[in-house]
């Protein structure tokens, strides 16, 4: 968030493909693997809006929400710290 308020667009598509390369990773718990799901559709979506494309950001805080709204429960920290629906707005 910190690259695309700065209006590096390429270094918020480089923190978003980090995020993603961390959701991949083998022999994750199915919940951590989730969340960090969700937080790389977030940092996709504010990347793309950095770089202009509106159309995917919204996209992207879309899958990020509904992966958010199909986790029973979620209201304990610390994860997300901020949720989809309040990044969204």
């Amino acid at each position: 968030m910190a690259a695309a308020r700065r209006g590096d667009a390429a270094g918020a598509k480089a923190a978003a493909d980090r995020i993603r390369a961390l959701s991949d990773e083998s022999g994750q718990h199915p919940f951590a693997k989730q969340i960090i799901t969700l937080q790389a559709k977030e940092a996709e979506a504010v990347a793309a809006q950095a770089a202009g494309d509106g159309e995917g950001a919204s996209a992207r805080m879309n899958e990020a929400i509904a992966i958010e709204d199909s986790i029973y429960a979620l209201s304990q920290p610390p994860c997300p710290i901020i949720p989809a629906h309040e990044l969204d707005g």
